[in-house]
């Protein structure tokens, strides 16, 4: 008797989906009349597979094309990661004891689909159209059941041998109906089954997956021009709002923060934090902020967004801390703290990376670094004496004062709060100053260019420059040896530091067609790829470049349309830029 509804169920297969002989003697690896033990994480890693491998580029909404240059500008998808857990149907009893075929890993693999950009897709992502029609009043069609964790799988029936129940092995469904789909789009669906009795619970199920989707609207825009690849992504604030970065970039997490706002027709401000997968450009989570926005840290074990919030008619002012778990990124507490100072600016995070470090300062108090760990409930700090800049880098207090009035020479000096000030250097001139990692640069004359490791205060470099040479640099390291590159209007000249020697390596000279007054506007370098990117604005476009960091070829130069103050943030793949734009 089985080795007959074998038979049979073999010449449904075939006649059904126009499967082959090899098709049919696979019966036994996609179904069994043992029931199956069902892992539904399984399907669920298949289903984040597909809609990344969806979102890689190849199935991208058209483009738009700039008809003058050729610019094409592509909609992006980015793969869902969140996983949701819907309650779960469980079958009717009277069919505890029947008799029907069950559906193997295999074969739940071979039927399952997968929802992405509002069509369904079967695992070879081709549309999904499996010509099966839809008869509500026999009840007879293609079964669609969804798990617990939104995974879809189809099939058509065959009373008495796959029903609803073959799906899971008479275990539990968040979804169990009849569907109409041709091509992809699901053209009606029945909620209907014998097995589950589905209710409109099960229904908001199936729709509230239908809305999550495996994949979203990604906030990247994929580029194209001449073959090369940009990821563009668009800020809440423009360049530097209120003495912050907009985003924040944390490469060791693969993700991106970026601060956004609304403004409301009564007056107000909304502020809230996004985080964004780096990769795929696709929101994580969103979370509102209570008020006005300073800027944002990260220590060992948690990120840390800051604000302040005014009541000036009690003249109270509130530091707000909001803390975000490193690992998980989700929202630990929120704290405030009532001081004195106007604003808090913050500065750094402290050696053991335990503590962010802010300043804090008024138009009528001194101004205070203040000390904040998520593990406390207070600001402690100490008062600055007099004028300077003030920053934090390697757990060290540093600032830079342009003279000093006995002498009227500069002055820097570097502290903490453990160890108070550790080590001072006057200058002749305003000190101009730069930080690569551990390494503080600083010009102590015009001609005299001086560097100190911030960990171990040992100076590193002490040589000779001429007055015009690294006025306008930024310096990377690259195998552990500091680089400069110097710009002007019209050149860049790329210098390494060696042996107490300052040597030139390469020098790009720009026709005067290239430059304008702004100069480039940025630049960033691919660490792995040793490549530096230059990003040079003006009102008209961009004008991207590309060099062997050591060798100083031009490797790449076009003109590319962003937006307002552009600049490249990240690379994907270790090759693309991803283009941090403004919104105005």
């Amino acid at each position: 008797m089985n080795y007959l509804r074998t038979i049979l169920l073999g010449i449904l297969y075939l006649l059904t989906f126009n499967a082959n002989a090899a098709n049919a003697l696979e019966l036994g690896v996609l179904f069994s009349e043992q029931k199956q033990a069902y892992d539904a994480e399984h399907f669920r890693k298949r289903s984040i597979a597909i809609a990344k491998k969806f979102s890689s580029g190849e199935f991208e909404r058209p483009a738009y094309t700039n008809s003058k240059t050729g610019q094409k500008t592509y909609a992006m998808s980015a793969p869902n990661f969140m996983t949701p857990n819907y309650d779960l149907k469980k079958m009717s009893p009277a069919y505890r004891n029947e008799s029907v075929y069950y559906f193997t890993k295999e074969g739940l693999e071979n039927s399952q689909i997968f929802f992405l950009s509002s069509k369904f897709y079967d695992k070879d992502l081709k549309l999904y159209s499996p010509n099966v029609p839809l008869n509500e009043s026999s009840g007879e069609g293609l079964m669609v059941v969804m798990d617990l964790l939104g995974n879809i799988f189809a099939h058509r029936k065959f009373r008495g041998y796959l029903h609803h129940s073959s799906f899971f092995s008479g275990g539990g469904v968040a979804f169990a109906g009849l569907a109409d789909i041709d091509n992809g789009e699901l053209k009606k669906l029945f909620v209907y089954s014998g097995h589950y009795m589905p209710t409109e619970k099960e229904l908001d199920n199936w729709q509230l997956n239908q809305r999550l989707s495996l994949t979203q609207k990604s906030e990247y825009h994929r580029i194209v021009l001449d073959k090369q690849i940009y990821f563009k992504y668009y800020a809440g604030f423009e360049g530097n709002y209120g003495g912050y970065k907009n985003a924040f970039v944390f490469h060791d997490l693969g993700i991106l923060f970026d601060i956004k706002y609304k403004n409301h027709y009564s007056g107000g401000v909304e502020y809230f934090a996004q985080e964004f997968d780096l990769y795929y450009g696709s929101i994580i989570r969103s979370t509102a902020l209570p008020g006005d926005i300073s800027g944002m840290l990260m220590t060992n074990e948690h990120i840390i967004v800051s604000g302040n919030i005014e009541e000036k008619k009690l003249e109270i002012y509130q530091a707000w801390f909001m803390v975000f778990d490193k690992q998980t990124r989700s929202p630990v507490k929120a704290l405030f703290c009532t001081h004195k100072d106007r604003y808090i600016k913050p500065l750094g995070i402290s050696h053991d990376k335990s503590e962010a470090i802010y300043l804090g300062y008024g138009s009528n108090t001194p101004r205070k670094l203040l000390y904040f760990s998520p593990n406390t409930k207070g600001l402690y700090g100490q008062e600055v004496n007099g004028p300077g800049r003030v920053r934090v880098a390697a757990g060290n207090i540093i600032k830079v004062m342009d003279h000093v009035k006995k002498n009227k020479q500069g002055q820097i000096d570097i502290f903490n709060k453990k160890n108070g000030v550790m080590w001072s250097q006057q200058t002749k001139i305003f000190p101009k100053c730069n930080l690569v990692g551990d390494t503080f640069i600083f010009r102590r004359t015009k001609t005299n260019l001086c560097a100190i490791n911030l960990r171990s205060l040992d100076k590193v470099l002490d040589i000779q420059v001429e007055e015009n040479q690294l006025k306008k640099s930024h310096y990377f390291t690259l195998d552990d040896e500091i680089y400069a590159f110097d710009i002007s209007s019209n050149s860049m000249h790329a210098y390494k530091f060696q042996n107490q020697r300052l040597l030139r390596i390469w020098s790009h000279l720009c026709p005067d067609e290239w430059c304008s007054l702004f100069g480039y506007s940025s630049l960033k370098m691919n660490y792995k790829k040793k490549k530096l990117w230059a990003m040079h604005a003006d009102t008209n476009g961009h004008k991207v470049y590309r060099w062997d960091a050591i060798s100083g070829k031009l490797e790449l130069e076009q003109e590319v349309s962003f937006s307002r103050s552009a600049r490249i943030i990240a690379f994907r793949d270790d090759k693309y830029p991803i283009v941090l734009a403004n919104t105005y």
